[in-house]
């Protein structure tokens, strides 16, 4: 089953795939809505709880929501409370679908082995500790690791990304797939409305930088804790599924919409676009002072063979005759140029 999922992060994406978040007490048109906004993104897998305070649910109940998620193609990974995880009931989820199951919280030895004969474990990224590892060896459910990080709706509750890196290169030393939460969008779930982040520091920034922060994490697949998102951030999901970051830039046409790629020698000092060397001098005005974060220069025929290469500053570097300036990355975008996950291009959106 790790292997199904894995299989759709890779229909998915180049570097990074994503999921959604669905409860069962939502409206049923929207939960519909939201299933088919993530059919259409090729997004398909879904974290919920059937253990929510406010929604106690019937195992028919849970058995429905399972049947309905799968009929559009998602598998969800859910929550369900250990009371709940009876022989019978675990056989009703099995049937009606369900393949993965989160364990908060790992209970006795009879519980795991029952519950990962059944289903794909996904375990607690935020709290695996080294005597649960040792569980699943002595059950044989050490071959397949699937870990999913809490989501924290009360405010500087959240972990650090430092923390989180700690966390995640553990994990991968056991050959885990790791699973981590942005915030969605408002309406936020209730009952704090504050958004559902892993990391606190993602809970207000740029979601772009908080998929880059969870990329560069070794995070292997990112879902958005709450059940909206808009336009825009569905925008931004699906451009780093297709492995790219739009930035909006004073840019001239002919690098405008296109896909950048830095090369594979990454410098720490400027994005140097494969595929520029060579190409016709565009309209720009020699360097004549410090280039700044995000500027974009040309060489000219000054640089003699390397006369046509287009490069994105990273640092403030200073003025070289041999570049023109010929446009620049807006001041409040820069910042994504230097957290670009590896192998990941850039296209420039014209102000």
């Amino acid at each position: 089953m790790k292997k199904e999922l894995m299989k759709c992060m890779e229909n998915n994406r180049n570097k990074i795939s994503f999921g959604r978040s669905i409860y069962p007490n939502l409206n049923r048109e929207i939960l519909k809505d939201i299933l088919e906004e993530m059919k259409a993104a090729r997004q398909c897998v879904a974290f919920t709880s059937f253990q929510l305070q406010e929604f106690p649910m019937r195992i028919e109940q849970m058995m429905e929501f399972i049947e309905l998620t799968v009929s559009y193609g998602v598998d969800v990974i859910p929550d369900i409370a250990h009371k709940d995880l009876i022989k019978e009931n675990i056989l009703a989820l099995k049937k009606s679908g369900l393949k993965y199951l989160r364990l908060d919280e790992f209970g006795d030895e009879s519980l795991v082995q029952r519950c990962g004969q059944a289903f794909q474990l996904v375990v607690n990224a935020s709290t695996f500790k080294e005597e649960e590892m040792l569980v699943l060896q002595k059950l044989g459910l050490n071959t397949q690791i699937i870990a999913c990080h809490n989501y924290y709706p009360k405010e500087y509750t959240g972990i650090s990304i430092n923390k989180l890196e700690k966390m995640n290169a553990y994990l991968k030393s056991l050959g885990a797939e790791i699973l981590a939460f942005i915030p969605g969008d408002e309406p936020y779930r209730g009952p704090i409305h504050q958004g559902l982040p892993t990391v606190e520091e993602h809970r207000k920034c740029d979601k772009r930088l908080a998929i880059c922060e969870l990329m560069n994490a070794q995070t292997d697949m990112i879902i958005v804790g709450d059940s909206y998102v808009n336009e825009e951030t569905q925008k931004i999901l699906s451009d780093f599924q297709k492995g790219f970051v739009t930035l909006e830039a004073v840019v001239p046409e002919e690098l405008e919409g296109n896909i950048l790629y830095d090369r594979p020698d990454v410098s720490d000092y400027v994005f140097r676009v494969l595929g520029t060397r060579g190409m016709e001098l565009l309209a720009g005005e020699v360097s004549v002072r410090n280039r700044r974060v995000g500027e974009i220069n040309q060489a000219n025929e000054a640089y003699g063979r390397y006369q046509g290469e287009v490069e994105i500053t990273k640092q403030v570097l200073p003025p070289d005759k041999r570049q023109n300036v010929v446009g620049h990355i807006l001041e409040k975008e820069v910042f994504l140029l230097t957290q670009l996950p590896e192998g990941y291009g850039i296209v420039l959106s014209k102000v």
